[in-house]
Order: structure tokens, then sequence, then C-alpha cells
């Protein structure tokens, strides 16, 4: 668990010094798809290697969109206003590939088979932007890639009972605050879901910034599964939360409100001032642990509420 949380924190440190290296030099052009014959593909493909390139979107543009080179943003505000979603919209999916420092802005990317895909070690920003309706996953992270995520809607994507966010194969993803996970996965799907070492931390938000993760009727909240690690560190969960396979769950200054279960030696820890309701479910194979909050005496099979902190029932 220490050696994941170290390579996450290398990974972002890498991230911020690739960022101040590359932003001397930077060129910028526009893409308006509202004219003819333009393309976001063709502006990508034009850009000159290593040289820091920020392509402006304006428009309704229906094409997927591929980046393989490094540096370079997909930004929707032309005009600097910094709006959720911008101007631009992308009807297709955006996939990153081996390429790092890459960010998406201010973008709406919808109605696509995923709304970004980050693969193959790339290294990707997205803030302020809207991933929704899109019939698989709003992001996916796949095989030792990485991504930041801050001020983003992930919503109403996977009709086909899918997830929100995926990270998946010894990738890692961090939430930056101010990100709203909801309404994915339509016949009981995930709000999120990692598999095979995936890892996904929380920033701590600053007060009164919350990230917000709900499941759909029927499904989960955050779904853990074959030794990956989540640590939430000020989200509103609503919907169960399963940990399975050798996993771990950690919560501090954070709200779930829904059963947490674990299985098959997997590990919860409540921390902080988080509070709890629900039934903490567990076999004999997984263990609870906890720390400087009401909730360290929890116990599996117990029934926990936030209107009495630290007061648990049951066996």
């Amino acid at each position: 668990m220490r050696t994941k949380s170290i390579l996450i924190a290398a990974v972002i440190a890498i991230f911020a010094l690739q960022t101040g290296a590359q932003a001397k030099g930077a060129k910028s052009v526009s893409v308006n798809c509202s004219l003819p014959a333009t393309s976001v593909q063709g502006a990508v493909d034009g850009v000159t290697p290593g040289v820091p390139t920020t392509i402006f979107v304006v428009g309704d543009c229906t094409e997927d969109v591929t980046i393989t080179s490094d540096a370079i943003t997909l930004s929707g505000d032309p005009n600097g206003l910094g709006l959720r979603g911008g101007d631009g919209t992308i009807n297709g999916q955006i996939s990153v590939i081996g390429a790092n420092n890459v960010t998406i802005e201010n973008l709406t990317v919808t109605g696509s088979g995923a709304g970004v895909v980050v693969q193959d070690s790339a290294n990707v920003h997205i803030r302020d932007s809207i991933l929704d309706e899109n019939e698989f996953e709003g992001v996916a992270v796949i095989n030792a890639a990485f991504v930041e995520i801050g001020g983003t809607d992930i919503i109403g994507n996977s009709t086909s009972g899918g997830s929100g966010l995926v990270v998946q194969r010894n990738s890692a993803a961090v939430l930056v605050c101010n990100n709203v996970i909801t309404g994915n996965g339509a016949n009981n799907g995930r709000a999120i879901f990692l598999e095979e070492g995936g890892a996904l931390r929380q920033q701590k938000c600053a007060t009164g910034e919350r990230d917000i993760i709900t499941a759909v009727s029927g499904g989960v909240a955050i779904f853990i599964f074959n030794g990956s690690v989540v640590d939430i560190r000020g989200a509103d969960v609503s919907g169960p939360i399963t940990v399975y396979g050798g996993s771990t769950f950690r919560a501090q200054l954070s709200s779930l409100d829904g059963d947490v279960n674990a299985t098959v030696g997997s590990l919860v820890g409540f921390r902080a001032t988080t509070s709890f309701d629900g039934t903490l479910n567990c076999d004999a194979s997984s263990q609870i642990f906890g720390s400087q909050s009401g909730l360290d005496a929890v116990q599996c099979g117990q029934t926990c509420t936030s209107d009495t902190p630290g007061t648990c029932s049951g066996p």
C-alpha cells in the first residue's frame, strides 16, 4: 500500500515538472467545427513534436480524436471564461495513448463509446469538463496510465451497466475536488470501478469543496477489485461500496451513505471525522482498521448512523 502511494506521488511530481519545463515556446491553434473542412484530429496531427500546443475547440465536432504526442491541450475555453464544459463539444471518443502532459479542459465529450480513454503509460489532466451520455465509460484509465481529474462532471455514462470512471491494470487516478460522478452504469452498474492493481486517491479538498460520488438505483458507488486501492479525503458517497480480492478502501473527512462490503482478504479503514450510515459487512479473511475518529471501534456486522457519530450497533 505504501509503495503504491509513493508511486502515485512520484507520477504527480513528474507531471508538474514536465508542465513547467514545457511551457516555454508554447503555440496555439483554433478549430471551429461550425466551419467546413475543419477537424480537431487534423489540428492534433499538425502539432510539431516537442512543442507545447493548445488547440482551442469551438462548436460541435463529430469525430474521434487520438493523441499520441506529448504536451497537447484540448481546450473549449478560447475566451478564458473558465466555464465547465466550455464552448466546444466532441461528439466522439478522445483517446490518449502513451502521451505525456496532455490536458483536456473546458470541453464536453459525449455520445461515443467511451468519453476519454487514457492508456499505455499516458499522463493526462482533465479539468472543468463534462463527460456525459457515452455508451461505455466516462473515463477509462488503462495499462499503467495516470489521470488527474478536477471540477468535472462524469454523468449518465455507460448505459449498458458499466461504470463512470474505470481505473485498471496498474493505472492511477487522482480526484482534485469538485467532481460530480453520478448517474453512471444504468442497469446496476458502478460509479467508480477499479481492478487489477488500480489506484484512486482523492486530494484533500478545501473547506466547502467536495467530490460527489453517487450510485444508480441497484448499483454500486465504488467497486474495488483484485488488489486495488481507494483513498478518499473529502467525498460524499451515496451507495454501497464493495472491497474485494485483497483490495483496500480508506476514507477520511468523508460521508458514506450505504453499506461497505469487504471480502476475500481486503482492508477497510475509517479515519478522521468520517460519517457512516450503513452496515459494515466482512468475511473472516478481511480486516477493519481505524484511527482518531469515533468509528475506530466499528466491528464487522455492525450498523452505524451519522445521527449519533461513533455509535454502532450489532454483533
